[in-house]
């Protein structure tokens, strides 16, 4: 029985997630700010 572990950052949206899909984006601009969490 093979056992396979995998790791992998975790990325966590601080504030404006929704803001980069359009048309949201094209009308008022977008910006994303998220951090990553490795441990």
């Amino acid at each position: 029985m093979w056992d396979i572990t995998s790791y992998s950052p975790l990325r966590v949206s601080l504030a404006g997630g929704g803001t980069d899909i359009p048309p949201y984006s094209e009308r008022y601009g977008s910006a994303v700010v998220n951090a990553a969490i490795d441990r």
